[in-house]
C-alpha cells in the first residue's frame, strides 16, 4: 500500500471534506483510505492563533494543500513558511468568489508558483492526490512521536509516521533520551499489523516507557543512528520579509521535526534574505541527524512569525 501525507493549510475545517477525522489536538489528523493507498491529512487546528502547529504540519508531511479563502496576512505567512521550508510539491484550491489570478502575483518567484490548481470539488481533489507521486524520504528508520496516551490494559501507545520499515518486537532508543523501548504491537488504521511501511501512520504499543516519560517530538530510532546535542551549527537562511537582524544573543523558539526548544544565537549574524552559518544554543537536548531542517520562530509577534529555516551541519 502507498501512503501519502499532506498538510492542509488555510482552512481548519477543510479536513472534514477530505477524510475521516482521527486524533485531534493543536493538529488534527484526517484519513482517506483506498485498497491500494491511504491519504493522511494534517490540519494545524490552532493556527493562525499559534504558529507552531503550522510548522508541525509541514514537518509531518511531504506536500501541501493550500485552501485560499481570502487574500490575507495569514495567507502571506503560509506562503512564507512553505517557501522557507522549500516544500516543492503542493496544490492550491481557490475558495468561493476567488480566482487564481488573485494569488498569482503573491506566489510568483516562490515554490508555490509551481503548485497545481485544483477545482474546489472533493472528488476532483481526491482523484488528483491519488494520482500524484507523493512519497516520504525514509533516511534512517525512525518514528517521530506526535501524540501519546495510556490505554487501559494495553499500556503506553504512541502515534507517529514511520520512516523506513518498523517491525513488531523492534528495539529502539527513545531520542533524545537514552531509554530503550520495544514495539509490542503495531496498528495501522485500527488494524493490527506485523510491520509498518515507510510513510504509514502508526500506533505503537511500547514496552519500557510510561506516558509520564514522553514528550511530543521524541523520536524512536535505532541505537547509534541519531545525534544528541544542546549546541549545533546551522546553515540558515533568513526569509526576505523578516525585518530584524538575527544576531548573537537573539532568542527564538526553535523547531526541528516535532521538537520545540528555546534557542539563543551563540555565534554569527544574518540580515533579511541572507544565508550563512550560525551557532545555536538550546535549552534542552535535541535529537537530530545532519541535514535535518530547523526553524526559528517568534510566536510572540502579531504577524510574520517565521524568522527562517536552515539545515543542521
Amino acid at each position: 500500500m502507498k501512503f501519502k501525507n499532506i498538510a492542509v493549510l488555510g482552512n481548519n475545517t477543510f479536513g472534514d471534506v477530505l477524510g475521516k477525522k482521527g486524533t485531534e489536538s493543536d493538529i488534527t489528523l484526517y484519513s482517506y483510505k483506498e485498497e491500494s493507498q491511504a491519504l493522511s491529512f494534517v490540519v494545524p487546528t490552532e493556527y493562525p492563533g499559534k504558529v507552531q502547529p503550522m510548522v508541525y504540519a509541514i514537518n509531518m508531511t511531504d506536500a501541501a494543500l493550500v485552501k485560499v479563502d481570502a487574500i490575507s496576512r495569514t495567507l502571506g505567512e503560509i506562503i512564507i513558511a512553505l517557501e522557507c521550508a522549500n516544500i516543492k510539491k503542493g496544490y492550491i484550491i481557490m475558495g468561493e468568489n476567488l480566482i487564481k489570478e488573485q494569488i498569482l502575483p503573491l506566489i510568483k518567484g516562490t515554490v508555490l508558483q509551481n503548485y497545481k490548481f485544483i477545482d474546489n470539488d472533493r472528488i476532483t481533489i481526491i482523484e488528483t492526490l491519488s494520482n500524484e507521486d507523493i512519497s516520504s524520504t525514509s533516511g534512517i528508520t525512525k518514528v517521530p512521536i506526535d501524540h501519546f496516551f495510556d490505554v487501559k490494559s494495553v499500556g503506553t501507545v504512541v502515534l507517529g509516521t514511520a520512516y523506513g520499515k518498523v517491525r513488531k518486537f523492534d528495539d529502539f532508543i527513545m531520542y533524545p533520551t537514552d531509554k530503550k523501548v520495544t514495539v509490542k504491537s503495531i496498528q495501522i488504521y485500527d488494524k493490527d499489523e506485523d510491520d509498518a511501511e515507510n510513510g504509514s501512520r502508526v500506533g505503537l504499543n511500547l514496552k519500557g516507557v510510561s506516558v509520564a516519560e514522553l514528550e511530543r517530538g521524541y523520536v524512536l530510532a535505532k541505537e547509534g543512528t541519531m545525534k544528541v546535542a544542546k549546541e549545533i551549527n546551522v546553515k540558515f537562511k533568513v526569509q526576505k520579509f523578516w525585518k530584524y537582524p538575527v544576531s548573537t544573543g537573539g532568542e527564538y523558539v526553535f523547531v526541528c521535526g516535532l521538537q520545540q526548544l528555546r534557542a539563543t544565537i551563540k555565534e554569527g549574524g544574518l540580515n533579511s534574505g541572507e544565508e550563512g552559518t550560525i551557532k545555536i544554543g538550546l535549552d534542552w537536548k535535541l535529537a537530530y541527524v545532519p541535514g535535518d531542517r530547523i526553524w526559528l520562530l517568534r510566536p510572540d509577534l502579531p504577524d510574520n512569525r517565521v524568522v527562517g529555516c536552515g539545515e543542521i551541519i
